[in-house]
């Protein structure tokens, strides 16, 4: 019953997650949207972002670097 693989969830409170999962977790890379148009695309270990990502802001604002238990590391 966990989500395995490929796949696309939308969230309750419109969140969306397209990527891979692994026993019910977002593991690998993916895109995670939020509803004020903010998305983060990268990495993520153990559901929480983790290695290179992007992180791209409603106005177009961007943080890109590497990420460890969903905080930016530094620039990649």
């Amino acid at each position: 019953g966990l989500r395995h693989g490929n796949g696309k969830y939308h969230y309750k409170n419109q969140e969306v997650y397209e990527g891979t999962y692994r026993s019910g977790l977002r593991e690998g890379m993916g895109t995670y949207t939020y509803p004020n148009g903010d998305r983060f695309e990268g990495s993520y270990k153990n559901g929480k972002r983790e290695g290179p990502g992007i992180y791209i802001f409603a106005d177009k604002n961007v943080l890109e670097g590497v990420w460890k238990e969903n905080h930016l590391q530094g620039k990649a």
